[in-house]
């Protein structure tokens, strides 16, 4: 589905590498870059080849083409073999005033950091609750928020 929605490379093109949303894409990718590299001369062997329409519906074309979906355990194996650092913003506008919030915070992930933490829950820094306890306005408590 991310994919689709131009979030993420659904599949890549055998012969140059180029990433595609979907296999319409690159479809019309090979197609034209068939054409492309006959005209250039490029030798048989490194052009690229139109693919079928029903390639996409072909077990063997689409396993060929496809970027699959790491796993959790792939994750966590890429995250340890190298020093990643992920920087997050979280910004807002404070509505009375319209004044800009900013939150920035560093995580470290790999050579020795331990800022990624695996099957943990937030603390609640969201409440729904005025002062008196009934549920009117959002707050957020950013002494919480980490």
């Amino acid at each position: 589905v991310d994919a689709e929605l131009g979030g993420r490379c659904g599949c890549y093109c055998p012969t140059c590498g180029s990433e595609f949303g979907t296999m319409e894409q690159m479809r019309a990718h090979c197609a034209y870059s068939a054409v492309s590299d006959a005209a250039s001369g490029f030798p048989e062997e490194m052009r690229h080849q139109a693919l079928p329409e029903d390639a996409g519906d072909a077990g063997d074309v689409e396993a060929l083409v496809s970027c699959p979906e790491p796993s959790r355990d792939d994750i966590k194996d890429h995250l340890a073999e190298g020093y990643f650092e992920i920087i997050v913003l979280v910004e807002g506008t404070e509505p009375s005033t319209a004044s800009s919030l900013q939150a920035r915070h560093s995580y470290v992930v790999g050579g020795g950091g331990r800022d990624l933490a695996w099957d943990c829950d937030f603390v609640e820094c969201c409440s729904f609750r005025d002062k008196a306890g009934n549920a009117r306005r959002l707050a957020l408590d950013l002494g919480k928020f980490h």
